[in-house]
Formats: C-alpha cells, structure tokens, sequence
C-alpha cells in the first residue's frame, strides 16, 4: 500500500494502514440491565500506521520524523492531506500526528520496524457542527393577564368562579362561616 501526506509520498516497505471509527456513547442504564445509552458527538477516526525502513535508507526515516515533529506557524501540530486507499474509503481527508511514535531496530533484517497514529482533523462531522450557529437563548413571557399574587389581594366581586366553584363556596361558607371564630378543643 501507498501511503502519501501532504504531498508527499512515505518511503518504506510493508506498509500497513489500519482506521479505527470511535462510536462515542455514554452508559445511562445505571444499575439495571437494560442497554440505554447516550449520544457523546462524533469523535475523529483514528489511522493507525505500521511500516518498515531499511537501515541503509535513514533519510527515509528523518524525512518521516520531520513530517511528525512539523509544526505551523502559530505553534500547533502540522495537518496534512492524506492519500490511501484505507483513508480514502474511511472519508478521511486531513490527519496530523497523534500520540507516540515507535522506531524499533531489526538486526537480523537490517531495518527500523515503525508504528504511528495520525487522528483525523477537520473531519465532516466537526465541520458541520462549527456551521451550526448557537440559537440565541430568549426570555420566555407569559401571554395575557397579569395574574395577581395572592388572592386575598383582590377583592371578592373582581374574582369570577365557575358554577361549581360557587357551589362550593356557598357550601363552604355555610359551614365555616368568615365572621365566626373557630375554636379547637383538645
């Protein structure tokens, strides 16, 4: 397999591409057995690179090292178009370099056996959340009348009632009556 960033095509032998697609998602079962779970966002797709440089072609090795160690102007981390055929099936346009990367010597075969991760950038699922504009949060207001805050506030002729309200309020006044002091005995 090929393997090209920015451009510019990776020297080595027996390269192997492996893609990882990171399905987020957070347990909300707690401790009963069902399997609900929440969603947690796209997260970037993951290359995984393994290949092989033989001793005698070091600046292979030095131009790939330059490539993970280039940063922009600003300080951050070099992305790079990538062309393979594994990147290019997975949807994965942009890569940087990601978390370590390994350089073991091979005596017996006379080369550097090489694994790096490149973690996509700029990926669709990013690109379409940073489009979405944020909806402006608004005061929600009641519509209608001003509703008074307690009832005792407005008098007696201003409060309309039901039939059925009035029923019981004539059934309540007849038997407690306002006038009349209620005395417990214990």
């Amino acid at each position: 397999m090929s393997l090209v960033l920015g451009g510019k095509k990776i020297d080595g032998h027996d390269i192997k591409v492996a893609a990882t697609l990171p399905i987020a998602g957070e347990d909300i079962s707690g401790h009963s057995s069902l399997s609900d779970s929440a969603e947690t966002g796209d997260k970037p797709k993951q290359i995984a690179v393994n290949m092989m440089i033989k001793f005698n072609q070091a600046n292979a090795l030095t131009s790939l090292v330059n490539l993970a160690e280039a940063k922009d102007g600003v300080g951050r981390r070099e992305t790079y178009t990538i062309q393979n055929p594994t990147a290019d099936a997975m949807r994965i346009r942009m890569v940087k370099f990601q978390g370590d990367m390994s350089v073991r010597e091979d005596e017996t075969l006379q080369l550097w056996r090489i694994a790096f991760r490149l973690s996509e950038v700029r990926s669709v699922p990013e690109l379409v959340e940073s489009r979405r504009q944020s909806q402006p949060v608004t005061a929600d207001t009641a519509a209608g009348d001003v509703v008074a805050e307690d009832a005792a506030d407005v008098p007696e002729e201003e409060i309309q009632l039901s039939s059925f309200e009035r029923t019981l309020k004539r059934l309540d006044d007849r038997l407690a009556p306002k006038d009349e002091a209620v005395v417990s005995e214990v």
